[in-house]
């Protein structure tokens, strides 16, 4: 199977083209065709998701290999019923996957003004983006699914919306989330993408040295499994509420991010041996 490759609308429409390269074997990079050579940088994504070690992740993972063994007991283990056990998280985190992305097609459809069919499951999440939307109306969409990117550090990513605030003069970059929880590798990941967007407009000679004009929020809409007992029946559709929770990227998490670039820079680098 051969890489994706889609040409990206940059934030702001500064610089490009941008290409954005999905690979085949996993992971995402960015080619900036306006730069000498067409540097080839990684996702914030890749950075963040290649180098932060996620135990909660393990640990889901592991209980759905647990549950799969145990709904075995006492039975052969056939090879299909392996390969179920094995990929039983893989299909969840899909489902999941899809979810996420038909939430993001609503969201950007009412941002043009579109009549979206909603299905019955993300009406509540609808409703809940409405709220947000009511609280934060003063806000003017610049943008969605657009590209920002850092030259000098070499990374870039894509803003699921971009919003200009006219009465503070700052943009505001946003991520939809429909995870289980707010995450701290969703703050950083928004804090890099106010960076680049930073860098961007200062090249652009919009912003001057120091200007802080740029901030990122992670916006989720609440949903969860239902409980059986007390216990989540996985087995059942996700439910969602009509409640929203959201957080700003600070320094905190910018700095976090730049340890990330740092260590995923310094496992490409080539080791230069020495021999006696």
């Amino acid at each position: 199977m051969p890489d994706t490759r889609v040409e990206m609308q940059t934030a702001l429409d500064i610089g490009g083209p941008v290409v954005q390269v999905t690979k085949a074997r996993g992971g995402r990079v960015y080619e900036l065709g306006h730069v000498e050579g067409k540097p080839s940088v990684p996702s914030v994504t890749s950075i963040v998701d290649g180098t932060l070690r996620n135990y909660g992740l393990e640990i889901w993972k592991q209980q759905h290999i647990e549950r799969g063994l145990e709904a075995q007991r006492g039975e052969l283990l056939s090879g299909r019923a392996i390969n179920e056990i094995m990929t039983a998280s893989s299909d969840e985190a899909q489902a999941s996957a899809d979810l996420g992305t038909e939430m993001h097609s609503i969201i950007e459809g009412l941002l043009q003004g579109e009549e979206m069919p909603v299905p019955e499951q993300l009406e509540p999440a609808v409703q809940g983006w409405l709220k947000w939307r009511t609280e934060f109306w003063r806000w003017e969409i610049q943008g969605s699914e657009v590209t920002v990117y850092d030259e000098a550090l070499g990374y870039a990513g894509t803003v699921d919306a971009l919003w200009y605030d006219p009465v503070d003069g700052r943009y505001i970059v946003v991520d939809w989330k429909t995870s289980a929880g707010l995450y701290p590798s969703a703050l950083m990941q928004v804090s890099a993408y106010a960076h680049a967007l930073e860098e961007m407009l200062f090249w652009q000679r919009r912003l001057t040295i120091g200007t802080k004009k740029v901030q990122g929020m992670v916006v989720r809409f609440d949903n969860g499994y239902p409980k059986v007992d007390g216990v989540k029946d996985r087995s059942q559709p996700k439910v969602f509420t009509d409640r929203v929770e959201y957080a700003w990227g600070d320094d905190s998490r910018w700095a976090a991010f730049e340890s990330c670039l740092a260590l995923n820079k310094a496992g490409k680098e080539k080791i230069k041996k020495e021999r006696l």
